[in-house]
């Protein structure tokens, strides 16, 4: 037994430890209590639960596990999950529902690592260690053996040389896992002191173990990703009405000038070829003859014949062609500016809303995917 002094040392620390991890509710690293059926799990817990803590409800060593769920205690060591026993015949579990129950054991903190504490009874017949720790490293994995410690419970039911050789035994177990030497531990029989440093002897060896992620942590996540994409997929449309700069494109009315092309009348002197008559004179010899008398002779009325020729003029007609200046019409084209009014189009930026998609972001339906997720893994085991 330790000096008194020290005991009382220790059981001073302790109640002062107890104090600052009772206000430590939001650990991100849980004790998982992992043994067989009737190994002291649910008793141990009770002891160290934190006042106000419902201790679990312990068994009364009959051999069958009272424990049938997980439940989530704070205790002077941190929070702790107490766990069925793994020989129970009425709670038989495969190997990744282990890790199920322990992620449902610890949803609703913010737990993400553990440590085992595997739980041994002492006072059996027979040491079940190698099979307890073959099925735990069969659930979570090999490389948890790092965050693992065994406690040997019950050992105030041995005599000094039994629990020696008992703690020999179970140490060399363990050395074959590479997992530190076994905690003795009894809930009977002890002085508040002893148990002071009962407890600080397995904080102190838990504090020594690095935190591990356990793979249902993992596969957790994953189904909780998985989960909240597909309600973030199946949620109904949603859009958000946003004001954005546009470019809008208006008409005016603009004068344009251009030119054109117009016929118009014009007149041009020129010369055209007529027909004409005028009367030119003629000059018609007419002959003609009468009876003249003879000189001398005409007394005896002697004519003689006598020939003339009688000159007329006269105006004959005759067509000339002639040629007169004339004004005539014609057809002339010219190039005239003129002036219209057109559409011209031009650009403006302008204020417009619109409507875009605005969905929920994934983020939003992580808690909801984590709910389901969770009953969906409670069915499951409660199915079984």
């Amino acid at each position: 037994a330790p000096p008194a002094a020290l005991c009382s040392v220790l059981f001073n620390h302790s109640l002062t430890t107890m104090g600052s991890r009772a206000a430590d509710t939001e650990s991100d690293c849980a004790i998982v209590a992992f043994g067989p059926t009737q190994a002291g799990k649910s008793t141990t817990i009770g002891q160290l639960a934190l006042p106000g803590q419902a201790a679990p409800v312990a068994g009364v060593g009959d051999g069958e596990s009272v424990t049938q769920d997980t439940e989530v205690v704070q205790s002077r060591i941190g929070l702790m999950l107490d766990t069925p026993g793994i020989n129970d015949s009425r709670l038989l579990f495969t190997d990744a529902e282990a890790g199920r129950r322990v992620v449902c054991g610890v949803s609703g903190t913010k737990v993400q690592r553990v440590k085992f504490l595997i739980f041994e009874s002492s006072a059996g017949d027979s040491i079940q260690l190698r099979s307890t720790l073959i099925r735990l490293f069969s659930s979570f994995g090999k490389e948890i053996a790092s965050s693992t410690v065994v406690l040997a419970t019950k050992v105030d039911k041995l005599d000094e040389e039994e629990r020696e050789q008992r703690l020999q035994q179970l140490q060399a177990v363990a050395s074959e896992q590479g997992l530190p030497p076994p905690i003795a531990w009894q809930n009977k029989k002890l002085t508040p002191e002893l148990e002071a440093l009962q407890v600080e002897s397995l904080r102190e060896a838990l504090d020594k173990l690095p935190n591990c992620r356990i793979q249902a942590f993992v596969d957790f996540d994953q189904q909780v990703q998985a989960k909240a994409r597909q309600l973030c997929d199946a949620q109904p449309p949603r859009y958000l009405s946003v004001p954005a700069q546009v470019a809008e494109q208006y008409t005016v009315q603009v004068p344009q000038k251009y030119n054109e092309t117009e016929e118009y009348m014009d007149y041009e002197t020129g010369y055209e070829s007529y027909d004409d008559i005028e009367y030119h004179s003629v000059r018609d010899d007419i002959e003609y003859s009468w009876d003249a008398p003879v000189p001398f002779f005409g007394l005896f009325g002697v004519t003689k014949r006598m020939y003339g020729i009688k000159i007329r003029c006269r105006d004959e007609p005759r067509v000339v062609r002639r040629s007169r200046p004339v004004k005539r019409q014609v057809v002339k084209s010219r190039t005239v500016e003129r002036e219209r009014m057109v559409d011209e189009v031009r650009t403006r930026m302008a204020t417009k809303y619109r409507s875009v998609p605005n969905p929920f972001p994934l983020n939003s339906f992580l808690a909801e995917a984590r709910r389901v997720v969770l009953e969906e893994m409670r069915a499951s085991l409660l199915a079984k």
